[in-house]
Formats: structure tokens, C-alpha cells, sequence
């Protein structure tokens, strides 16, 4: 194996800008393409499909919180050039988040039935919700486990890898459902398409985070010393993913179940055009996580500082470029590009929503430096209170405004976040300290 270069900001800003293609190609595709399928489904099957995507993407999103512990570990031991660990941590790690996903899928398939006709009082879309959240139950499994392959080559600060296969993946989805909705098929027929493209992205990255782990077996396995700190970091980053999944999933949920399928597809495509405020933005910044983490072994703490505040620079100038279009022109492109009918119906709703996350997107820096730093505590407690506040605020204000009220619960959640800060002055400040204090080798 080569040594690792900690140095290397060439290859620090490919992988940003490997991040921020990975994440654009599946928002970019299904914006373009969403008044066609509005158009070939109609806004309640369109709706129903957002449904479906919300209830995997929240349940998926309860995965990663030991996708992020094996992307820490495998950082931490990459950092110290111990192989053999790096194998042990993607092992257990695949046995953690394989054992997740096959519990999420139980729930959802016994449940399926009972949530559409008591949750979400869909009637005659009844059937087809069944079925295809059924399907999504299995594409549930098969993401639980390319999470942890996913981790594992950003570990290995190979962007690159990770971003071809993904994008790939989506490409293809958005494609087979576009194929699949022209021709009068439903949301079952496109969920059963994403189940198999899913499979060979799985394949593909597994063969990836193998040839980058040495070649050696990645089937599940327990490791007892292994398994203690994956599950310490993995639990705490776990809720944190749950408060994020609050924040990102279950106002749409609300939605769908006190306003019905067609005012999801609204709020739905508010939320798709605003997400890459946030999104764009941490997947830029996610080379913060394994590039501090290795770091945070033998660096100072002005040189943590330096890198967190070049990103927390970067981060206020794009949070500027990519919400301001959004937060003022909200009316205009909604009655470009769906109509007036639509603008008059949801145009003040994105607005509130890219505000909302414009103001969440100022602690991402900063998460991802305490996460490397081994804070997830502080970050996993923060998460929780700015989840748990946006989530009542949803249940008061939705039955109230709409989905107006959805969009104002979001914009309590961010400024929460921000105590992240307070936290990473503190903890930098002890490091230094502690540094300053430790006797001198002459």
C-alpha cells in the first residue's frame, strides 16, 4: 500500500468536485424531467411516488449513521496505515447496516397496508402503495450495504469511484422511470426497475471498496474487538441521521397524511428544487470528514482551524449564489417552468423552504469537523433538538397553513446547528492548550 499524502489538495479538490457532481445528477434529472412525469402520471401518482421516495429515503437515511462510523474508522486506521483493521471495520460494518436494513424492510412490508388506508387514506392508490413500498422494502436492504462501500471508498479519499457508480445508478433510475411512465406504467413498475439497477450499483462498489481495502474479504462478519467504537460512534451518528431524516423526510409524511397525495406533490417539488442549497454544499464538503479525521491524528489545532474556516468561507459564498435566485425568484421560475396555476399555488412555499435550508447549510463545516474530531455526542444532541423543534412545529402549523406551514417549521431547525461552532471553538481550544502545556522534547 502507498503512503497516505495528507498534503495532496489537488486531489482534495477532485474530490469536491466529484462530491458535488454525485449529488447534482439525480436533482438535476428529476427537475428536469418532473413536469413530464406530472404530465404522464398525474400529480397524484407523481405525488405517491415522492411518497414512496420519502419513506426509503427515511428509512435508508437510518442506515448511515454506521456508514459514517465506518467511514471515520476506516479514515482513523487508513491514517495509521493498519490494513488489516481497515478490513475488520467494513466487515462489521456491513453486519451492523445489513442488519438495519433487513428490520427497516420487516416494518415496512408488515406495515404497508395498514399505512395506506390509516395513514395516509390513499383508497383506490391503496393497492399500488402497497406493492411498490413492498419493492422499496428490498432496494432498502440492497442500499443498507452500499452505504458501507460508499464509506469505504471515501475513505480512501477516492471520490471518484463513488461518483461514477452513483451517478450512474440515478441516471438510470430517472431514465427506466421515464421510459416506464410514457408507456402507462405505474410506480410499482418503477420501483421494481430501481431494485435492480440498485443490485449492480452494490456489485460495482463492492468490487471497488475491495480492490482499495487490499483485495481481502468484505461478506459480514462480527469482530468483538471491532465492534465496540463502530457501535459507540454508529449509535450517536445514527440519531443524528434520525433528527436529520425528521428534518428532511417526516414534514412530507405530515403532508401526505393530513393533505392528501396531491399537496405532496406541491411541497415535494419545492423541497426537490431547494435541497441542493444543502445538498450541493455538504456533498462538496464531505472530503472534510475523512481528510480531518486522518488528520486529527498527528495535526495542531491551528492547522484543524485553518482548514475549517477555509470551508466555512467557501460555505457562505455558495449559500449565497445558490439560495438568493431561489429565495426572491421563486414566483418567476415556478410560472416558467410549471405554470402560473402552480407559482400561485407553491411560490411562496419554496421561498420559505430555500430559506430554510440556506440557514441549515452554515453548520456544515462544522459538523463534519467535529464529527472527525470524535464529537458526534454534541452533534448527534444538536441534530435531535433542531429535529425535534421543526417536527412539532410542522404538526401545528401544517393542519393551519398548508404546505405554507411546512415550509416555516423547516427554518427553526438550522440556527440550532449552529451551536456547533461554540462546540468546535471549545474543543480546538482544549486540543491547543493541552499541546501548549505537554512538556518539551529537546
Amino acid at each position: 500500500m502507498s503512503a497516505v499524502n495528507l498534503s495532496a489538495r489537488p486531489k482534495i479538490v477532485r474530490n469536491v468536485g466529484y462530491g458535488v457532481l454525485d449529488y447534482l445528477v439525480q436533482p438535476l434529472l428529476m427537475l428536469a424531467s418532473a413536469r413530464y412525469f406530472i404530465h404522464h402520471l398525474g400529480i397524484s401518482q407523481f405525488g405517491l411516488w415522492m411518497l414512496i421516495l420519502t419513506i426509503i429515503g427515511s428509512s435508508g437515511t437510518l442506515c448511515t449513521g454506521f456508514g459514517d462510523a465506518a467511514l471515520k474508522y476506516v479514515s482513523m486506521m487508513r491514517g495509521r496505515f493498519d490494513y488489516q483493521r481497515v478490513t475488520e471495520v467494513i466487515r462489521t460494518s456491513i453486519t451492523i447496516n445489513l442488519g438495519f436494513g433487513l428490520a427497516m424492510a420487516l416494518v415496512l412490508c408488515g406495515l404497508a397496508p395498514w399505512g395506506a388506508t390509516h395513514v395516509f387514506h390513499l383508497r383506490e392508490l391503496a393497492p399500488s402503495f402497497t406493492l411498490s413500498l413492498r419493492i422499496a422494502a428490498c432496494v432498502l436492504v440492497v442500499r443498507s450495504v452500499t452505504f458501507v462501500f460508499i464509506s469505504t471508498v471515501r475513505a480512501f479519499e477516492h471520490y471518484r469511484v463513488a461518483t461514477q457508480v452513483n451517478s450512474a445508478e440515478r441516471m438510470l433510475v430517472v431514465v427506466s422511470a421515464i421510459f416506464f411512465a410514457g408507456h402507462g406504467h405505474g410506480v410499482p413498475s418503477i420501483m421494481l426497475m430501481t431494485l435492480g439497477i440498485d443490485v449492480l450499483a452494490l456489485v460495482a462498489l463492492g468490487y471497488g471498496a475491495q480492490q482499495l481495502a487490499g483485495r481481502g474479504c468484505l461478506l459480514p462478519s462480527f469482530n468483538v474487538a471491532g465492534w465496540r467504537p463502530l457501535v459507540s460512534f454508529g449509535t450517536f451518528s445514527w440519531l443524528q441521521a434520525l433528527a436529520g431524516t425528521i428534518f428532511s423526510q417526516a414534514d412530507r409524511v405530515i403532508v401526505a397524511s393530513l393533505l392528501g397525495p396531491a399537496e405532496l406533490g406541491f411541497y415535494a417539488l419545492c423541497v426537490q428544487v431547494s435541497q441542493p442549497i444543502h445538498g450541493l454544499i455538504a456533498s462538496g464538503s464531505n472530503v472534510l470528514f475523512p481528510h480531518l479525521s486522518a488528520r486529527a491524528e498527528n495535526a495542531s489545532a491551528k492547522e484543524l482551524l485553518a482548514s475549517s474556516a477555509r470551508a466555512f468561507r467557501l460555505t457562505c459564498i455558495a449559500i449565497a449564489l445558490l439560495a438568493s435566485p431561489l429565495i426572491f425568484g421563486s414566483r418567476l421560475l415556478f410560472r416558467l417552468w410549471m405554470g402560473p396555476a402552480f407559482a400561485q399555488h407553491a411560490a411562496s412555499s419554496l421561498s420559505v423552504v430555500a430559506l430554510s435550508f440556506a440557514l441549515l447549510a452554515f453548520n456544515i463545516p462544522g459538523h463534519y469537523a467535529l464529527l472527525a474530531l470524535g464529537r458526534v455526542r454534541f452533534v448527534t444532541a444538536v441534530n435531535l433538538v433542531g429535529g425535534a423543534l421543526s417536527l412539532g412545529l410542522a404538526l401545528l402549523l401544517v393542519p393551519r397553513f398548508g404546505i405554507l406551514g411546512a415550509a416555516m417549521a423547516r427554518l427553526a431547525y438550522g440556527p440550532v446547528t449552529w451551536l456547533i461552532y461554540l462546540k468546535l471553538d471549545h474543543v480546538l481550544r482544549t486540543r491547543q492548550s493541552m499541546l501548549s502545556a505537554a512538556p518539551q522534547t529537546v
